[in-house]
């Protein structure tokens, strides 16, 4: 609830914002907040309290949301009218790709710390009797996983950063 309210709430809002706002650095402080909240839960434990994580959560849906609307503006306005749908249908392509790379990458990461069999049922949704030393190896490689997920967007912010220096001159 929390992610999807910070980024249904942001994503309205952030047109607003980048009037007022260069659209680069709204997306660079998207991508900010994003990699910092999902870094966060990384350093999470099992006993963080629920309303830090909501917190945290509702961070990741503002950053994604700060993030992935003046992205796609960006992208739409940057090609004719006319190319418009061709750029659409090649962003969709990108991103789709993107979310199986990217869940290929999280079921890698932890399947090196869980056996594939307990792997597999677990995200088959059976029901499965876990020791504490597999539940505990199944949340570090989940924990891997934020880490890998925060990095990749903390290392794009510089990248951003330089785009906003080049765009401004």
């Amino acid at each position: 609830m929390p992610y999807a309210a910070g980024l249904g709430f942001v994503s309205y809002m952030s047109p607003h914002v980048v009037k007022r706002v260069n659209d680069i650095t709204v997306q660079t402080l998207g991508l900010a907040f994003t990699g910092a909240s999902v870094a966060a839960l990384f350093i999470s434990s099992t006993g963080t309290p629920y309303y830090i994580l909501a917190i945290l959560m509702l961070l990741m849906g503002v950053g994604i949301g700060l993030y992935y609307t003046p992205n796609n503006s960006t992208i739409m306005l940057s090609v004719e009218p006319g190319q418009r749908g061709i750029v659409a249908g090649f962003r969709s392509l990108i991103v789709n790709m993107g979310s199986v790379v990217g869940m290929a990458i999280v079921f890698t990461i932890v399947a090196t710390y869980v056996p594939e069999s307990i792997l597999g049922s677990a995200f088959l949704g059976l029901s499965v009797s876990l020791t504490e030393t597999q539940k505990a190896a199944f949340v570090t490689g989940i924990d891997v996983s934020f880490l890998a997920a925060g990095l990749i967007c903390l290392v794009a912010v510089p990248v951003f950063a330089v785009m906003l220096r080049r765009s401004s001159k």
